[in-house]
């Protein structure tokens, strides 16, 4: 029994998650977002950061809401010795 749902949202929300990890890693290593251009009077890289950020943040939100009852269940299930092994 998995402790969390397997539908399209939860693989769609992972490899967001999985973009955002690489792509904040790709900007912290010096390969993109390096430019000192600015775009409305803000510099590229922190335009670039927020975006993410924001974006994680959207995706972490909407993780919560799907997993949270889901999760509870299983895990109530899984203490009581329901689940297998």
């Amino acid at each position: 029994m998995p402790v969390l749902p397997r539908s399209t949202i939860n693989k769609v929300l992972i490899i967001c998650l999985v973009i955002w990890f690489i792509a904040m890693n790709l900007q912290a290593l010096g390969l993109v977002a390096t430019s000192p251009e600015l775009i409305g009077d803000i510099p590229l890289s922190l335009l670039y950061t927020w975006t993410f950020s924001a974006l994680a943040t959207i995706a972490g939100i909407i993780l919560y809401v799907t997993w949270h009852k889901e999760f509870e269940k299983n895990v109530e299930k899984l203490e009581k010795g329901g689940g297998s092994k």
